[in-house]
């Protein structure tokens, strides 16, 4: 069973480049896809590709996406999400707050506090052992999530089950 889907629907992305290079995972070399049109998840930087960053601190890896969405991701055996989640400093709206939630087969996790833009990301460890299918849901109250990118910083799954 899903997260509620009461997020917004985004808005179909015209343009897609991808480098004829590639990029292998998270930190390999090579350049990152680009992106135009509605400003779609990104690994590794905001949605419209600027570097991540809550509060003037910087992430290297993690998630860029807008407000309003819901990630799926499969767990394939580990223990652990974690992140550190805010309201990405490329967001031009500064007014409205973003709760982050963290589904685990369609049960509540883990909930952010209402984060809005120059809050300082909010630290998230959440137990998904035995979860199959986690899920990321960024909410605000905005009618329209083309200003509010959101970080989940340094996104990760850890310790593998035995």
């Amino acid at each position: 069973m899903p997260a509620p889907k009461n997020t917004a629907r985004p808005i179909a992305d015209p343009t897609i480049f991808r480098t004829a290079a590639g990029w292998a995972g998270t930190r390999g070399a090579g350049d990152r896809p680009q992106y135009a049109g509605w400003g779609g998840a990104r690994a590794d930087s905001a949605p419209y590709g600027q570097t991540l960053q809550i509060a003037r601190q910087t992430f290297t890896s993690g998630i860029g996406i807008l407000a309003n969405s819901r990630l799926e991701v499969r767990n394939d055996g580990y223990r652990r999400f974690t992140t550190n989640a805010g309201v990405d400093d490329s967001a031009t709206d500064k007014t409205h707050a973003v709760t982050f939630t963290v589904y685990g087969d369609g049960k509540r996790l883990a909930e952010s506090r209402p984060m809005k833009w120059g809050m300082p990301a909010e630290p998230m460890e959440v137990d998904v052992v035995g979860v199959k299918l986690i899920e990321l849901v960024a909410r605000s109250t905005a009618a329209e999530n083309e200003a509010l990118s959101v970080t989940w910083g340094e996104a990760a799954l850890t310790a593998r089950e035995p």
